[in-house]
């Protein structure tokens, strides 16, 4: 387990930084996001294929399971029988911990979701709520705070129904699961805060082609400042301070920056 969790934490850290300083504020949201949950994809199973070899440095000595080898020059030796109960507990502990935080979440989501208002649209439902302060997706429902201005609430209802339509809630299932398994990797949580910015740039440009870039700067500026952070939505107010009123009026990224991703996957894979 834990030579399996360690392999899961380098990758990890090595696609985050391979995403971060190479594709990280392009205008390729689309790409992006299928090459984030690629990686997540690539990172739970690369550590379950095993790779053995003998080189002669060593005399052609079978490696035991204990040793992990790097080249001819370094050899380290997991001293596994080593590993304490307690290291064990607490990686666990972690994992039913988180595990138990987002069943609350959802818990109450859904509670606060059955006490709203709801209206059944095509492809979703609008649930207006007083219990919440800013509007977020889950699922397929869009939750909306009771007593908003018609012209903000069609700019947000725009942008929500973005999330609900490209199916992002499955990306965050997925990136909730690939933070709890190593929720000890900060790294894992900077790549799922990145996948969330990359589902707002998408659903923030589908918004203000419809609404006009003006009118959406606006609604997005007065309401980003009353949100909380929740796990498992898509919140409108989820801020990443000027990065996205950034992005709106960013001109697009010439194609060949894709080319920065395929020229260092063979470093990666190496």
């Amino acid at each position: 387990m834990w030579m399996l969790l360690l392999k899961l934490s380098v990758l990890t850290t090595l696609l985050y930084s391979l995403y971060h300083w190479t594709m990280r504020g392009n205008t390729f949201f689309l790409f992006n996001r299928f090459s984030l949950i690629g990686g997540i994809v690539l990172a739970l199973v690369l550590p379950f294929i095993p790779i053995y070899y003998r080189t002669v440095a060593i005399d052609s000595a079978v490696l035991s399971e204990e040793t992990f080898q790097i080249g001819n020059a370094i050899i380290i030796k997991m001293k596994v029988n080593e590993v304490t109960d307690i290291g064990r507990i607490i990686t666990l502990s972690g994992i039913m911990f988180f595990m138990l935080s987002r069943g609350w979440s959802i818990f109450r989501l859904l509670t606060h979701i059955s006490k709203g208002i709801k209206t059944t649209v095509s492809g979703f439902t609008l649930v207006e709520s007083v219990a919440v302060s800013s509007s977020f997706s889950f699922l397929h429902y869009i939750v909306l705070p009771q007593g908003m201005n018609e012209v903000d609430k069609q700019v947000i209802l725009t942008h929500e129904k973005t999330h609900v339509r490209q199916h992002h809630y499955i990306d965050l299932f997925l990136g909730d699961i690939f933070c709890i398994i190593q929720w000890f990797n900060p790294f894992a949580w900077f790549y799922k805060r990145d996948m969330i910015e990359n589902h707002e740039f998408l659903a923030d440009r589908a918004a203000s082609h419809v609404s006009g870039m003006d009118v959406y700067k606006d609604t997005l500026t007065r309401y980003w400042l009353y949100g909380s952070m929740k796990s498992l939505v898509n919140p409108f107010a989820y801020s990443t301070r000027l990065m996205r009123l950034s992005m709106l009026k960013k001109p697009s990224s010439l194609t060949v920056h894709k080319c920065w991703l395929v020229c260092l996957l063979p470093l990666l894979a190496l």
